[in-house]
């Protein structure tokens, strides 16, 4: 079971598709527009299902600032002048526990976020499944330059994952943008609890 949170148009969720085509994959995008584009881009693939829901701390309505390149669509304020803000919309939220219990979800293999600079909110939403073992990989984008208002930076993720159990197992595709210092990067952690037995696997 794979859950793809801040699918935006499916690149993650094709990537899952070409590494494990028979996984059952969870797709969750807000934004309408670019849930649209989710859709299409999954249509054809039986077990991705496009979820129009974010996920995040509570079970509430929250306004998500849509950006003229949706990857920067994001629940915080953009600071540092990337993209360009088109508008807002009003969108459905619900917790990671709250949508597992709700679809009788026992387990999640891996649970990649890409929230902008929401993604330790995301987690918040699921601290019932990770203190029960159900979540046994985390592939997290991470960031060191502060991109939103009130962002979790990597210290913010790191300590979190850590206090929860969680090891730090692999840093992916760290991005510079022509500078000596990295902007942001994917941070893959995993749940000892699975590590030890990783036949538990089951996609």
């Amino acid at each position: 079971m794979l859950f793809d949170v801040g699918a935006n148009v499916g690149q993650t969720t094709l990537s899952f598709i070409e590494m494990f085509p028979n996984a059952n994959i969870y797709s969750f995008e807000p934004c309408t527009a670019t849930f649209r584009e989710l859709v299409k881009a999954v249509a054809r693939h039986q077990y991705v299902k496009p979820i129009n829901l974010a996920l995040g701390p509570e079970n509430t309505t929250k306004k998500l600032i849509t950006n003229k390149s949706s990857v920067m669509n994001s629940f915080l304020e953009e600071k540092i002048g990337w993209g360009k803000v088109e508008g807002s919309e009003m969108v459905n939220m619900v917790t990671l526990d709250s949508f597992a219990a709700d679809n009788t979800i026992e387990h999640v293999d891996v649970l990649k976020i890409d929230a902008q600079g929401y993604d330790l909110e995301v987690l918040k939403g699921g601290m019932k499944l990770i203190r029960e073992n159900r979540v046994r990989l985390v592939f997290i984008e991470i960031n060191f330059v502060e991109f939103y208002s009130n962002q979790a930076n990597f210290e913010d993720v790191y300590v979190f994952l850590r206090n929860a159990g969680f090891k730090l197992t692999g840093i992916y595709e760290a991005n510079y943008q022509h500078t000596s210092h990295i902007w942001f990067t994917n941070a893959l952690f995993i749940n000892p609890a699975f590590a030890q037995d990783q036949t538990q696997l089951r996609m």
